[in-house]
């Protein structure tokens, strides 16, 4: 379920992490206010027949039919599907989400699943000084528990990790959004704490629980998963 994603420093000004046996690149306030570019957000294969890519102008009537079979399940959570409506919304969404520097505007991913649009993962928030994103998406009921979100959530930020030069994610998901909430978790995530009224779903206030991941957690974490899957 995705849900719209408070800084913290960067980790890389830890004097530790020089010696940190996963060479880990030092982050700095030159590197985080590049010059924009806009581009779309890279094809990323999941699994066999699971990927995160773009949403195309031609994706508007599939993201339509998406919205609208989900549409009582969503509106418990997301306050933006009261947007989508008709197909004009859907093609101005797709229009908006299309071309983004990651930091200054959205990376919306469509999720394909053996060539059907599920759901969508998105980058938003962006902070370029602090090298900081927040990370949201949500997942046609019908494709819920198969472990769909939990691998697209591993790659994407796999992948920003990696190669756009992100030190912190985010992901805040309303309190009483416990599958949302799951995936964090899961994933081991460190738990910030809530922020009260700090969201709002179908125009009333919700609380908003926290979750972060720095850089060297997540590649600590991949680590130990990679030495755990060898025989």
């Amino acid at each position: 379920m995705r849900e719209h994603l408070d800084p913290q420093a960067s980790p890389a000004e830890s004097g530790a992490e020089k010696s940190h046996p996963l060479q880990l690149p030092q982050f700095s306030l030159r590197k985080a206010v590049r010059p924009l570019i806009a581009k779309p957000a890279p094809v990323l294969e999941v699994a066999e027949g699971l990927a995160l890519r773009s949403l195309e102008p031609d994706d508007e009537h599939l993201l339509y039919d998406l919205v609208e079979r989900n549409r009582s399940h969503l509106e418990s959570w997301l306050s933006w599907i009261e947007q989508i409506k008709t197909l004009r919304d859907c093609r101005r969404f797709v229009d908006k989400t299309r071309y983004n520097d990651i930091f200054s505007g959205r990376w919306v991913y469509g999720v394909w699943y053996e060539d059907a649009l599920v759901g969508l993962l998105d980058f938003n928030e962006g902070d370029r000084t602090l090298n900081q994103i927040s990370i949201g998406y949500w997942l046609d009921e019908a494709h819920q528990g198969r472990g769909i979100v939990t691998r697209c959530v591993v790659k994407a930020l796999d992948y920003v990790f990696s190669s756009e030069e992100i030190a912190r994610i985010l992901i805040k998901c309303a309190t009483t959004n416990k599958k949302s909430q799951a995936i964090p978790e899961r994933l081991g995530f460190t738990f910030e704490g809530v922020d009260k009224d700090a969201g709002t779903v179908q125009g009333k206030l919700v609380d908003m629980a926290t979750y972060s991941m720095l850089y060297r957690e997540w590649m600590e974490h991949q680590a130990k998963r990679a030495s755990n899957t060898q025989p």
